[in-house]
């Protein structure tokens, strides 16, 4: 009978999603083992929901990865970051299937590749083959698994995407074999105010309880009835776990009930990638930052346009008359059925102003308006956020924190680091006075107050102002780049010309490496780049003349700002 169930919740999930249940067996699995999974689709990551599965492949690289169905490939792009080595292989079903962080790609395919590379001469390819150009079959090898690009250690990345709109769709609605009989469990409910002079238990703030699990069945902990005054809205702090895994994963639909009414139904069967970010105008975004937890809210902030909500009354907040109670039901489901539920009650309470003042008393706050133009300038910062960037109206300030911070200005806070940005905004610092080329290295610098290590954002030099876009609030400063890349040989000169193949430890200690080139004997040859280990390594046997009275390779990197570090070594007879 539970399977009959968990059939049918997939059908209905596919239809949702756009997908035909008669395409369900499409796809065999991208490789050759159990699949254990170390992330599912839709879960929390930085800015962005995860929009396929990670694939665990037991602790190693150089798995054969098959293609799931016939199709071609479409795109292969290879980058030191993001998914380092992917392929993309159209299919005449409609779909696209995605396989990233790959280590080495089937020979006719990297020869395609090859090619391109040396043609633009550029490690990092973005390329586009027709339909007839690399046709594969289901089941053919076309890669070997990988931790190339951003991957944090060895695995694939799958995803599956609606082909002409590019949408990814959950892979696990296919029928793809994960064992999971696990239910989400909820940890957390909170019940947010969210309307003027609201209170949760006669309090303005944010009224967090613990829950405890039993097989599925939630309950508060110490109690049941909550008093609500004015515009609620409601949230949970819930994660997902596949059978023998501790790895967190990410729930796949959230219902609301008030009196066995459905008030709120979110699914993470499909999302897009042009609104990433917005989640996080979904999640809490203070508690996630803060405390890494994953708390789903059942309210819509006012920019917030995710496509995951298929029922949603109003935007999702609740208002009660003083007395009335209602029954609330909070259930919380995997992509294979297994659920559990909260149940509680929310009991109307009478609607007090508060007794004090709730108006920010900072004198540097001002309120930034989230569906129009904000420009705040001071005499040194300015800041500048286009419509729509805030997912809603936000206190924040700019300010000086400390005028002689370094010798290239002041530390700015410039707006706050736990309101989140949908795009970017503008910032401009003023400039000190320096001669031409070392105005040219001057770079912005974003410093976290969670004390990750700063970064160097670049920036642009007009009439005394060093201009940045970022997607951050938080510290800025300005610095100076005038140091190039540090390049150290890991082989010595004369085992690189008798292999033909060469390797560098490569680093950068402020703006980062942005471009890198190898030449032998003046020929440009192809070099790898993985930033993780701050490794570059070429093979130029294909050029290699032993026969040679001299041979010469140089190897040339530039930072951001324009630093070039060069290697020379040679050999000969």
């Amino acid at each position: 009978m539970k399977r009959v169930c968990l059939g049918l919740l997939t059908f209905l999930c596919l239809i949702g999603a756009g997908v035909d249940d008669a395409r369900l067996n499409d796809f065999r699995s991208p490789l050759n083992i159990p699949l254990d999974l170390a992330g599912n689709f839709g879960e929390f990551r930085s800015n962005h929901f995860h929009t396929g599965i990670d694939i665990k492949t037991q602790g190693r690289e150089g798995l054969d990865v098959f293609a799931c169905a016939d199709g071609f490939v479409s795109r292969i792009k290879i980058s030191p970051y993001g998914y380092g080595n992917a392929l993309y292989i159209t299919h005449p079903n409609g779909y696209t299937t995605v396989y990233a962080h790959l280590s080495e790609l089937d020979s006719s395919i990297d020869a395609f590749v090859k090619q391109a590379q040396y043609e633009f001469e550029s490690f990092q390819v973005d390329l586009h083959p027709g339909e007839f150009q690399l046709p594969v079959v289901q089941g053919q090898v076309i890669a070997k698994s990988g931790n190339s690009g951003s991957s944090g250690g060895p695995h694939l990345h799958f995803e599956v995407r609606e082909t002409n709109t590019e949408f990814p769709i959950n892979p696990l609605l296919w029928d793809f074999e994960v064992e999971d009989t696990r239910a989400p469990l909820i940890y957390e409910l909170l019940v947010y105010p969210v309307g003027e002079n609201a209170s949760v238990n006669g309090n303005y703030g944010t009224h967090k309880v613990a829950t405890k699990n039993n097989s599925g069945k939630c309950s508060l902990i110490n109690q049941n009835k909550i008093k609500v005054a004015g515009e609620v809205s409601l949230g949970i702090h819930t994660l997902d776990f596949l059978n023998n895994n501790a790895n967190k994963c990410g729930i796949f639909e959230m219902e609301v009930y008030l009196d066995d009414s459905l008030f709120y139904l979110q699914r993470m069967d499909q999302l897009d990638f042009s609104k990433g970010r917005m989640m996080n105008a979904h999640l809490d975004y203070k508690a996630y930052k803060e405390d890494r937890k994953s708390i789903h809210r059942a309210f819509q902030l006012p920019s917030n346009r995710l496509p995951i909500y298929k029922n949603i009354k109003g935007n999702g907040t609740i208002s009660l008359k003083v007395g009335e109670e209602k029954e609330v039901k909070i259930i919380a489901r995997d992509v294979h059925g297994n659920a559990s539920s909260l149940n509680f009650i929310l009991l109307g309470d009478a609607l007090k102003s508060r007794a004090t003042d709730v108006s920010p008393q900072d004198s540097l706050l001002r309120k930034f308006k989230y569906n129009q133009v904000n420009a705040y300038r001071t005499e040194n910062c300015n800041l500048f956020i286009p419509e729509n960037r805030l997912y809603e109206d936000a206190w924040m300030k700019v300010e000086c924190l400390d005028s002689a911070y370094n010798k290239f200005g002041g530390l700015f806070q410039v707006g706050e680091e736990l309101v989140p940005l949908d795009d970017y905004v503008l910032i401009k610092l003023k400039a000190p006075v320096l001669d031409s080329l070392l105005m040219k290295k001057l770079t912005v610098i974003s410093s976290r107050e969670n004390g990750s290590r700063p970064r160097a954002l670049g920036g642009e030099e007009k009439m005394g102002w060093v201009s940045v876009r970022t997607k951050n609030f938080g510290y800025y400063y300005l610095d100076i780049d005038t140091t190039a890349p540090n390049i150290r040989p890991l082989m010595a000169a004369k085992e690189v010309f008798s292999k033909g193949r060469f390797e560098f430890r490569v680093s950068d200690d402020l703006s980062g490496v942005q471009t890198f080139n190898a030449y032998y004997n003046g020929k440009w040859v192809l070099m790898n780049y993985d930033p993780k280990r701050n490794y570059m390594w070429g093979d130029f046997g294909e050029f290699l003349d032993t026969n040679a009275d001299q041979q010469e390779l140089k190897v040339v990197v530039e930072d951001e700002r324009g630093n070039v570090a060069k290697v020379l070594l040679t050999g000969g007879k």
